[in-house]
Parts: structure tokens; sequence; C-alpha cells
């Protein structure tokens, strides 16, 4: 009897639950239906009856004043006018959210069809429309609202790493973004990068007014390839405001699961391109690293310790995507390494006028300038030896140089080194020469670490955060940090779980700081840094944060 009257509840609990979610979804229909009934901006009916309707957020489709098709302007992903024996139609394009009962709303292509009695009203009624979609998009999405929005087709730079992921890159693009780009109108140039370095090599000279914006079909990377290339150009200041846009087809894909975890859509190929064809920009943070070999610049990650082994060690199984990571997770936790050294950061809330008294000596010197200016320099170490070739590699492509290779640099962070005497990218006053100690109101934490995580977003891969207070562009370091002595095996395993779920930063060990800028200096000789997900040359290494200095398509809310 007591066994009846658990299924009983069980069922009566089931058909609760399933009334509550008949009763949402009848409740956002009302939603909907109250909102269309905003008057209309224009609208047009043909010979056979047929109405289309453009409000200000959404163009409907009537038949004797009867709705028969709708789709939100933001949904919108083009307009396409076809001419054919029966005359001229117009086509749009939409990818709205669909609500289901027992599942999470899902995207999905749908069009709406109307006839037109003429090409040109119906090639009005076209540019009506993508106008007022990009302007709605504009209005609720974009932190810049940019130059008014008008019809014309968008044009991009399609650059596609052929080895990123499981090496199936163009065939992702080619079946699953450029049908959606096709839909939208855009325009593209693709690029299929053949050569470790050759996405920077490009982004030196390339005529960056001529796109609306640089789409990245990689992991993370190629835009560490991207962005030092544009911050290696005399224009550096205003390319760097080159609107970027992300495609997940490698393994980490941090920014892209970032962004749409942001604005709350599923982590997919579809999603990710369906906001670049949106066109809201958003801000990206950059961050400004110096190394043994010299300055990089690098927007997302920087790693020291097990993430770092993973990351780098996994790379043998990179044929089969992200499962690498776990197979890389599982080595790197059995082995149980620990990574001797100092972590040293500015917190969050440091003031300027605190650092600049002990950074000033070392960093900016009087200028020959007749009005007196100061010229700031970024806190690399003058030259003393022979110039190195400053080319960066891609360890996804050909091998990284090994730690034999960089030992001399670690010794001695000014070998191969060379620094113009007038800055060519944007000051660090925050930070001394990587040679000096950090300035005194720096937190200095000397320790043998399990890791040492840095992020300016939430993400480390699509299905791992490193800290859901992040976002991009929220201008802020958060440095995230291990040591050895206090966590086992068990608890390694138990970190890796958590950090699927984002409730890592609740474990006792792990300790969260919030910084402006920071220095990794370990301690042996050889080892593992990334940025990025890049290897770099091991070694001492500081950064400093430049709060929203990029671009980044992204459809989501804006912040205050």
């Amino acid at each position: 009897m007591i066994e009846f009257e658990k299924y009983k509840l069980l069922i009566r609990n089931l058909y609760i639950t399933r009334l509550l979610n008949y009763i949402t979804i009848i409740a956002e229909i009302m939603a909907k239906d109250e909102s269309a009934g905003s008057s209309p901006i224009d609208s047009y009916e043909n010979s056979n009856g047929y109405s289309i309707v453009l409000k200000n957020e959404r163009v409907e489709i009537l038949r004797e004043q009867k709705e028969v098709g709708s789709v939100l302007l933001e949904d919108v992903l083009g307009v396409h006018q076809v001419t054919q024996d029966d005359g001229v139609k117009l086509v749009v394009h939409g990818f709205p959210k669909t609500k289901k009962i027992f599942r999470s709303e899902a995207r999905s292509l749908m069009k709406l069809v109307v006839h037109f009695d003429s090409d040109n009203t119906a090639e009005e009624w076209k540019k009506k429309i993508i106008v007022q979609s990009r302007k709605v998009i504009q209005e609720k999405y974009d932190w810049y609202q940019g130059k008014e929005p008008s019809a014309d087709p968008r044009k991009y730079l399609v650059l596609i790493n052929p080895v990123g992921g499981k090496g199936k890159a163009v065939h992702i693009f080619r079946t699953q973004v450029q049908p959606l780009l096709n839909l939208a109108g855009a325009e593209c140039q693709v690029v299929v990068t053949e050569y470790a370095g050759h996405a920077q090599s490009m982004m030196k000279t390339f005529d960056l007014s001529s796109v609306d914006a640089l789409i990245i079909a990689s992991g993370d990377g190629l835009l560490f390839e991207v962005v030092n290339g544009i911050m290696e150009r005399p224009d550096w200041e205003n390319a760097i405001t080159t609107t970027i846009g992300i495609l997940p087809v490698g393994s980490g894909n941090a920014l892209c699961a970032s962004l749409l975890y942001e604005a709350e859509e599923e982590f997919s190929v579809a999603n990710a391109t369906f906001q670049i064809i949106c066109g809201a920009v958003a801000p990206m943070d950059v961050l400004t690293a110096n190394t043994v070999e010299g300055t990089k610049y690098f927007c997302l990650l920087a790693a020291f310790g097990i993430i770092a082994d993973i990351d780098i060690e996994s790379e043998k199984y990179r044929r089969i995507g992200e499962l690498r990571f776990i197979f890389g997770a599982i080595s790197c936790i059995l082995r149980k390494k620990a990574y001797p050294g100092k972590l040293s950061y500015l917190p969050k809330d440091a003031k300027l006028q605190d650092t600049i008294s002990s950074v000033a000596d070392s960093q900016v010197t009087s200028s020959p300038k007749e009005d007196g200016e100061l010229v700031v320099t970024n806190g690399v170490e003058s030259p003393t030896n022979e110039t190195s070739d400053n080319c960066i590699e891609s360890h996804h492509e050909t091998p990284s140089k090994t730690n034999n290779d960089v030992s001399e640099a670690a010794a001695n962070p000014t070998v191969g080194i060379e620094v113009n005497s007038v800055q060519t990218g944007p000051p660090t006053p925050f930070m001394n020469k990587l040679s000096e100690p950090v300035p005194s109101n720096w937190v200095e934490i000397d320790a043998e670490f399990m890791n040492i995580s840095v992020a300016t977003i939430s993400h480390l891969a699509h299905d791992f955060f490193n800290t859901k207070q992040a976002y991009v562009g929220c201008g802020t370091i958060y440095l995230l940090y291990a040591e050895a002595n206090l966590t086992s095996r068990m608890d390694l395993f138990k970190l890796m779980d958590r950090m699927g779920k984002g409730n890592h930063t609740e474990m006792n060990f792990v300790n969260m700081v919030e910084a402006k800028a920071f220095r990794i200096e370990p301690s042996e000789k050889s080892g593992i840094l990334t940025l990025d997900g890049e290897m770099i040359p091991f070694g001492p290494f500081q950064a400093q944060i430049h709060p929203q200095l990029g671009r980044v398509l992204g459809r989501r809310l804006k912040r205050t």
C-alpha cells in the first residue's frame, strides 16, 4: 500500500510539472501576442490577400488579418528577394528559439514567404526589414552604438585553422557555417592558414578597413596569432578595435563558450555563427605580457601548473577533440606533480598613484620631445645580445620550442629581446621590468603550487569553468591558485568535476583573487607555460590588463 501511494504521488507530481510547463508556454505566447499589438511601422498587402507587417520588434505575415507566421527582428538571419515564373517573392529567414515541453529552448531555422506585385516594392521591403532588424539588435546588444544601420551586405575575412580540434575545421565551416552566412547575405573572403604564424603575418599588413569583422574558425590559439599580428602594426591603436568573431571548431573554445554562456545560448557552431551574423559588438580585454622572449599579447587565459600541462600534453590526443582534456587530466592527476615558484599580483583595488612611485625609475624616462611628454616603455629589458625573430609558434601546427631551447633565455631574461625606445603598445604603468622586484604594493606568494590559472573570461573550455564571476570585457584578471601540499589526488579529481559545474571556487584549497597585473616566476628550469592555450618559452613572465581594448562579436545584454 505504501508503494502504491508513493507511485501515485510521483504520477501526480509529473502531471503538475507538465501543467506548469503548459502554463509557462501559454503565458509566453500571450506576452508575444501583447507585444505584437504594437502599432506597425509599415505594412503591405498583395493581390492574393496576404499582408506583411513590419513592427518595432517583429515582422508578421497575415492572411485576412490573422497571423500565419512571425519572427522577432532580433532573430532574423537574412532577407532574400526571389524572382520566379510565378512572380517576385520575399523570403525572411529566421533563427528563433522555440520552447519545448520537456527540454530547454533551442534555436531552429524558419522562413516567412510573401509575394509582391513588383520587384521595386520587394527590394524596398527587403531593405526595411534588414535595417530595422539591425537597429533592434544594435539598441539591445551593441555596447558601442556605432554607425547608423544599413542594409549593405556585411564583409568578413574568415581565417580557418585546418588542424584545429579534430582537423575538421574546413569541413565544419563549409557544411555548418557557410550556409548560414549565405542566408545572411554575407560576403566572405576565406583564408585557410598554411603554417604556424600565418595569421599573425597576415594581420601585420592586411587592410582591416576592407572588412566589417575578422572571423576566426579555430580554437583560442588562432586568436592569439591574430591579436599579436595586429599589435605589431604601426596603427595598432586603431587596428585593435577591429571586431573579431569566433567560431568554435578547435579543442578549447574558451572565448566562444564564454560568449554563448553570457548570451544564455547553447554551445554550438550554429549559435556561434548566429552571434556573428547579429553583428552586436562587445568589449574584450587585452593583456600585455612580458616574457623571456619579449612582449606578447593575449586576451583570455594564462596557466602554470596542472592546467597548462593538461592543455599541452594532451596534444597527442588532438584527433579525439575535447575528450583529449579528460585523458590529459587523468594522466596529470595520477602523476601529481608540484610546481614550485612565486606568484605576485597587484590587487584590483590598488591605486595607480600607489604603484607608480616604485615603477617610475625603471619604466618612465624623460622624453626628448619639446612639450616635456613622458614616454612609457613596456617593462621589458633593453637588448644586450642579438635580436630574436619575434615569431610566435602555434603548438597546434608545428612543434613548439623544447624546454632546452629556451633554457638560456629563462636563465637570462634579457637574451634575444629588442625593444624600441618609443612605446609601440599600450603603457604598462603597474609593472616593473621583469628582472626587477615587483612594486612594493604587490602581494607575493612563494610556494609549491598545484596550479595557477589566470583568466578574464568565465570558461576554460565549453564545459569547463574558470569562474562564473568573470565575463568577456570585465576588465579584471581572475587569479585562481592551489598549493600542492593542500591537495590530494582525490581532491584534484573532485576539482576537475566541479570545474564542469563552476562551483570549484567554493573548495577550501582553491584561492581566487581579483587583480590588475600579475607575475609568475617558476623555480624550475623547464616546464610549461601557456597564453591563450599557446605554449610560450618557460621562465618568469608578467602581464597587465588593458580593460576593453579589443572588440568581439557577442549577442549579450549590455552591462552597466
